[in-house]
Parts: C-alpha cells; sequence; structure tokens
C-alpha cells in the first residue's frame, strides 16, 4: 500500500484548526510546545491528540553574517546560563499532558490511513 501526502503551509494555528474541521485536510503535525500553548482552542471532539512523536531535540542559535565571529561567545554563554536558559523555557512554555487524551486514543495525526486500519480491526 503506498500512502502519500500533500504538505501544505498555514500562517497559524487558527487556520489549521479551520481546515481539520472543514475537512480540507485529514491531519496536521505540529510541535508539541505549538500544540500545548494553543491547548483551549485548539483540540475538542473532533480535534485530538493522535499520536506524539518522540524525537530528542536541542536548542540553539543561529548565526549569520558577521555574526558568525561571536559564535564561540555565544556557546560559552549558553555553557554558563544553562541552568538560567532551561529554568525559563520550563517557567515559560505549557505542556500536552497525555492523560488528557486517553480516552480518545492517543500530534497530532488523524489520517485517513490510521482511521481505516483502525476500524478495520
Amino acid at each position: 500500500m503506498i500512502i502519500s501526502f500533500t504538505v501544505q503551509k498555514y500562517s497559524n494555528v487558527e487556520e489549521i484548526r479551520r481546515a481539520l474541521e472543514d475537512g480540507e485536510i485529514d491531519g496536521a503535525l505540529l510541535d508539541t510546545y505549538v500544540a500545548a500553548e494553543y491547548k483551549e482552542t485548539l483540540f475538542s471532539d473532533k480535534i485530538f491528540v493522535k499520536e506524539i512523536l518522540d524525537q530528542p531535540f536541542g536548542y540553539g542559535v543561529v548565526l549569520s553574517g558577521a555574526a558568525v565571529n561571536v559564535e564561540q561567545r555565544c556557546r560559552d554563554y549558553i555553557d554558563l546560563r544553562i541552568d538560567d536558559i532551561f529554568r525559563i523555557i520550563q517557567n515559560m512554555t505549557k505542556t500536552l499532558d497525555v492523560s488528557d487524551f486517553e480516552e480518545k486514543s492517543i500530534i497530532f495525526f488523524q489520517d485517513k490511513y490510521h482511521t481505516n486500519q483502525n476500524s478495520a480491526d
């Protein structure tokens, strides 16, 4: 079975929510920080977390042009302030509680393949 996906870009979470509700798209892949930030307005009986894709990641800074000359200073600052950086991230970001979605089956990929596959069981 060949499964194909079309990638569609949206400007904001409201556009994604509307496209899901209108059936324009079958699913959306979102960063968990984005999904958590908008969970009150994004999720509903029709829109829910189907799966959380756990991928390791890192934090970084993109430098270009003359700014590349300060790369080592940026690395030194991050190394020196890593505890503060993590504390800020923890205090300034919301989280997704997986237990909120356990009843509906457990970002976010409610696509035709999984729906049909699950309904055939």
